[in-house]
């Protein structure tokens, strides 16, 4: 059995299929999992892996720096956010362990496109890692662009097995979801906006939109905004303009603990609309879950999307990122202007087919196995 040591955060979403993946499959690889901040899951959870966390003082980092040295012979780093974490991979692993940068999003093949010392930084690191892993087309792109030399590989993710599941009762859910869905109104168009508080990700756009109805006397319909990480001073801004507007009946910001992912899904059965309106992303679950639930889907044109709807012909209305595009579109589906009943069910299908994450985990877990 080979050894892997994978890097990434110790909460929310993202990271949990891989997990869930090592405890309970049987795989080619021993998993030792480095979450680089306080791991919050359960551990007894996870008791086939093993877990251990970097903290932010000189004792964690000389640990990490000694984990470095095993035998390892596959490091995955998610992300690769944190500058000194792959410097400190490249310098101290050893030449026969293979590193995978998991690019996750266009933030960072982005700063390798500038001239800057982080700029070279990253071009420098993306040519020298082994594989360079792009969770979609749009980022390699991006990845391509910023440094020719980098050994790219695409491994699309997908929605965990609990989305193809059924969903159970209403007493296996979380009190946080009975008590948000008991307040959901029933005569008001619900959209839903699942996206942690970032430039990138448009929520201002949004309330923008959401006034420009309002003011034309378009008012049934509400806009939640789901945060996940949020900047303090987005945050602050996101509220102020939000007061300033008037639309405090129309845009709900709320804050819930980590939900399981069959929590979330019942809370989309009670959406009429997703919102993906973003300046970039690679393709996120907040793409796929709305597809899958035959929900509407307001979205940006964005070249991720725009790949995704040809790749599959998906027959999306991609809309440009400003007001009044985006507020035509919420109107849209406000007023009764839908998506034909075959389209959403052809696009259920696709994400059963091609955006199942045990599926296409399996690929990536093969793929790396026989590629090291």
């Amino acid at each position: 059995m080979k050894k892997l040591l994978m890097i990434g955060p110790g909460q929310r979403h993202n990271i949990k299929p891989f997990l869930d993946y090592f405890q309970e499959e049987d795989t080619p690889f021993k998993l030792t999992y480095l979450s680089t901040g306080p791991f919050k899951y359960d551990r007894s959870n996870y008791n086939s892996i093993g877990i251990k966390e970097l903290r932010r003082n000189p004792f964690s980092f000389i640990s990490f720096l000694k984990l470095l040295r095993r035998d390892f012979d596959l490091i995955w780093y998610h992300g690769a956010y944190h500058w000194p974490l792959v410097l400190a991979i490249n310098l101290v692993k050893s030449n026969d362990t293979k590193l995978n940068l998991n690019i996750w999003g266009e933030r960072i093949p982005r700063v390798a496109l500038k001239n800057t010392i982080m700029g070279r930084f990253y071009r420098w690191a993306l040519e020298k890692a082994d594989f360079v892993q792009c969770n979609w087309f749009g980022t390699e792109e991006i990845v391509k662009e910023a440094q020719p030399k980098a050994n790219t590989n695409i491994q699309v993710w997908g929605l965990h097995n609990s989305y193809f599941k059924e969903l159970p009762t209403e007493d296996n859910y979380q009190n946080e979801t009975l008590e948000f869905v008991s307040h959901l109104p029933q005569t008001k168009t619900k959209f839903f906006f699942p996206k942690s508080l970032t430039p990138a990700n448009r929520h201002d756009l949004l309330v923008s939109a959401a006034s420009k109805l309002v003011s034309k006397g378009v008012s049934n319909f509400t806009i939640y905004f789901w945060l996940g990480r949020e900047d303090p001073d987005l945050l602050r801004k996101l509220k102020t303009q939000i007061e300033r507007k008037q639309v405090s009946d129309q845009v709900k910001i709320v804050k819930m603990p980590f939900l399981p992912f069959m929590d979330m899904k019942y809370i989309w059965t009670k959406m009429d609309c997703g919102l993906q309106i973003v300046d970039h992303d690679q393709l996120s679950s907040t793409v796929i879950e709305p597809l899958f639930m035959e929900k509407e889907l307001v979205i940006s044109n964005i070249r991720p999307y725009q790949i995704l709807n040809n790749k599959f012909d998906l027959h999306l209305q991609l809309t440009d990122n400003n007001v009044n595009s985006i507020a035509k579109k919420l109107e849209e589906k406000i007023t009764g202007n839908r998506t034909h009943e075959d389209v959403l069910k052809k696009r259920k299908e696709i994400v059963k087919t091609e955006f199942s994450f045990r599926d296409n985990i399996k690929k990536m877990v093969s793929f790396y196995y026989k590629a090291i």
